[in-house]
């Protein structure tokens, strides 16, 4: 998982997603920035740029 990018990105686009990593601090920066993203705000901002 590292920083998370892969595993942010994947989970924006609604795919279902299995991360995982050996540091338990990158599952907890992962785990914060998922709890703050607001999916529909995300897709509505996203539709305006399309």
């Amino acid at each position: 998982m590292g920083g998370g990018t892969p595993v942010l990105e994947a989970n924006r686009l609604g795919c279902k997603i299995i991360g995982c990593d050996i540091n338990p601090m990158a599952y907890w920066i992962v785990e914060r920035e998922l709890a703050d993203l607001n999916i529909e705000e995300y897709r509505r901002a996203t539709c305006k740029l399309t």
